[in-house]
């Protein structure tokens, strides 16, 4: 009896261990299943809606792929490419929707204020854009309008961001894959060696300078005046061949906090003794061209204020043209003084195909007319694609500084930068 009974006891225990076990595997057997299936690549095409969901696969890129996404369109030509220009930047409204605004610039975040762009309808309306929109505003992290708040460093790293930069890291121009070369020269082109004026605007910083310097072009470099963004600009000045400054004025409902501009109703003691300053820190100084100021450019007033000052100080006015409406050109002419003024933005949509497309627009032009006067900025797609373009801006054209134009536009007694120069046998 009592084998017996021992006998069953041990049956039970057996047949409990059992189970015990089988239910034991199961479960890591269904726990191994689940990771794996968890670490297996994930077909976007196969899932739906719901699974979308449950897997919050809507994070944001990093910034940086955000910002240099225009590398991924390198190796298409311009005729492959939207075909986005400036047009769309008429009315400065339409960025103030997507611009990242300020008071505490160590906090900027990066952002294209080309993302604005649509498409143009004609060439003549790339004439009437306003450039204004095509600058970026600091991040806005309260109300106050204190200087105390602004800060340009945001680490030991000298990164300083300034209004004007798309890039995250302002201070840097990376190469990016080369662009295809579609240009092709003109049959009809009626100069021998058209001359062309290319301008970088928006430079503040040495590191930006050094690499368009690196291009061995001769490229009119426009330096910002001496402000928090770009206070070593008067002793990276000194090392130039040349240069000018890029003068802030006021625009149409836009509005750069932290940066000192000229805005409609100063005096003409507060304009004398603003352009004065500059020309303290900058002493070779003879040209200046206007960065924004689509509402100050149309104010016959103030510009006849601000020409009668750039006078006293020997400066020339280049006019970037940031609005069709600018009153420069007959306020000039009534002078009897050159109307120099920008024919080609190349720039405005920043990847490599549309900045390559609107330089081969400028090309056309200086064809034509026997020169060009062409404004880019210091972006990496700018960059890119004036190297691609080097040996045929060296063969091809004759580089000149803005003042050597001028000179030669003297020379001819040309008003103004669309009328050709005259043919020489």
């Amino acid at each position: 009896m009592n084998d017996m009974q021992s006998h069953k006891k041990k049956s039970i225990i057996i047949y409990l261990v059992f189970i015990i076990t089988a239910f034991i595997l199961s479960v890591f057997s269904w726990y191994y299943i689940e990771k794996d299936s968890k670490n297996k690549d994930i077909n976007p095409l196969s899932l739906d809606s719901q699974t979308m969901q449950h897997l919050q696969i809507n994070e944001a890129p990093p910034i940086h792929i955000q910002t240099h996404i225009e590398s991924t369109t390198a190796s298409k030509s311009p005729k492959d490419s939207k075909q986005l220009d400036s047009a769309s930047f008429n009315n400065e409204s339409n960025h103030i929707s997507a611009q990242i605004d300020s008071n505490n610039c160590h906090n900027a975040k990066s952002t294209f204020c080309h993302d604005l762009q649509s498409q143009a309808s004609s060439i003549e309306s790339k004439q009437n854009l306003d450039s204004n929109n095509c600058h970026f505003e600091y991040s806005k992290q309260s109300n106050t309008n204190s200087k105390n708040d602004i800060s340009p460093v945001t680490s030991n790293k000298e990164y300083i961001t300034h209004p004007c930069r798309n890039d995250k890291f302002p201070n840097s121009i990376k190469n990016s894959d080369k662009t295809t070369t579609t240009y092709t020269k003109n049959p009809q082109r009626f100069y021998k060696k058209p001359k062309v004026v290319i301008i970088i605007d928006d430079l503040a910083n040495k590191k930006d300078i050094n690499n368009f310097q690196s291009l061995h072009l001769k490229l009119t470099l426009s330096l910002f005046p001496k402000q928090f963004f770009s206070k070593n600009n008067p002793d990276i000045a000194k090392t130039l061949e040349f240069y000018m400054i890029h003068l802030p004025l006021e625009a149409h409902n836009f509005e750069q906090q932290g940066v000192i501009n000229l805005r409609i109703g100063d005096s003409l003691q507060t304009i004398e003794s603003h352009i004065a300053q500059i020309k303290k820190d900058f002493p070779k100084l003879a040209y200046i061209n206007n960065h924004t100021g689509s509402r100050y450019t149309e104010s016959r007033e103030d510009m006849q204020k601000l020409l009668q000052v750039l006078a006293r100080h020997k400066i020339s006015f280049v006019d970037s043209l940031t609005t069709s409406k600018s009153v420069a050109g007959k306020l000039l002419k009534e002078q009897h003084k050159i109307h120099i003024a920008r024919n080609v933005f190349l720039d405005n949509e920043t990847n490599i195909a549309s900045i390559a497309k609107q330089l081969n627009t400028a090309l056309k032009i200086a064809d034509k007319q026997g020169y060009v006067i062409a404004i880019g900025h210091p972006k990496q797609a700018t960059y890119q694609v004036l190297k691609e373009y080097k040996e045929i801006l060296l063969n091809d054209y004759e580089m000149l500084y803005i003042n050597e134009l001028d000179l030669l536009l003297q020379k001819h007694n040309i008003s103004d930068t669309k009328t050709p120069l005259p043919l020489i046998e």
